[in-house]
């Protein structure tokens, strides 16, 4: 049996085992040269204000480079709706974590640079890209807040293919998503995957995390049937309203069309993902990304009421 790096388990044990096929991940993705990478505590705790409970947050990896940098491999497998928040709160974490605990003790001067990568089973952005990457940077006047990148959070969407000409992050997305590459210097991962033996806790851990996702992935499938009929029924009012004014046959297709975005714009409040929303509009292609991208922009938020 061949296990897949999208599982949690699988993800944890590999690369914690496995520091050399970190340190080409980490590199292929931010472009940087790593010399040395080693692992750090992913847990912290924080006193809840006001009462006597802790909150504790568990990363997935965290490593730290030969020059002190701190990076962040997450590996998540569905979209929450609190998602893009979740992925600041992580980084912001992590970016505090070193200070006061170098020769600086209290000084700001003791933050070391953050990179944060979430690999994502799932479509996040509309767009065709499978790299995105945000850092400290004014991109109205071309300046850095930093005279080197010190703080960045990227995205690698599994369910696309365009990187660019970066090669090795190709050879990563094909091993993530099919357990094989073309990437000759990424094969020794293919062969440790198919090596790879699990004791009878970690086969349980994986046993209850596949379970845990296949019972949100049929509560989703039922909450998007619901949502669905819903949007479509608050759709029809809609164009229907609209197509009166416009005749009787320029009308019907102009209610169906403003039905069918009605439709879209409620799935996109819900956070459901592109391809899930695709599919539910197999023939409207264009007016999803269209309507998706009218929705991230701002121009539309939320459905008129």
């Amino acid at each position: 049996m061949v296990y897949s790096l999208k599982s949690d388990v699988i993800f944890k044990k590999f690369f914690t085992e496995n520091l050399e096929e970190l340190k080409l991940l980490v590199s292929a993705y931010f472009g940087i040269e790593i010399k040395r990478i080693s692992l750090k505590n992913t847990h912290f705790v924080d006193k809840i204000e006001g009462e006597e409970r802790y909150r504790e947050n568990i990363l997935d990896l965290v490593c730290q480079l030969n020059d002190l940098t701190l990076v962040n491999v997450e590996i998540q497998r569905r979209r929450t709706g609190d998602f893009n928040q979740r992925s600041l709160f992580y980084a912001c974490k992590l970016f505090i974590s070193e200070y006061g605990k170098t020769d600086d003790k209290y000084r700001y001067s003791s933050l070391r640079p953050t990179f944060c990568l979430n690999i994502l089973d799932f479509l996040l952005f509309p767009d065709e890209f499978a790299v995105h990457k945000f850092n400290m940077y004014d991109s109205t006047h071309k300046v850095g807040l930093f005279d080197q990148e010190f703080f960045e959070i990227g995205f690698l969407e599994l369910r696309k293919t365009n990187v660019g000409e970066n090669q090795m992050l190709k050879g990563w997305i094909d091993l993530f998503a099919y357990n094989k590459t073309d990437v000759e210097e990424l094969k020794i991962v293919e062969e440790k995957l198919r090596k790879l033996s699990l004791n009878d806790a970690e086969i349980y851990l994986l046993q209850q995390e596949e379970k845990r996702l296949v019972d949100r992935l049929s509560a989703d499938a039922y909450e998007l049937k619901v949502a669905t009929e819903e949007a479509m029924e608050k759709g029809m009012e809609k164009g229907m309203e609209k197509g009166m004014e416009k005749g009787m046959e320029k009308g019907i297709e102009q209610g169906r069309r403003e039905e069918r975005k009605q439709a879209i714009l409620v799935l996109l409040n819900l956070n459901i993902d592109m391809e899930t929303i695709l599919q539910q509009f197999p023939n409207d292609r264009t007016l999803v990304l269209k309507t998706a991208e009218e929705f991230h922009q701002g121009s539309v938020n939320k459905l008129d009421t």
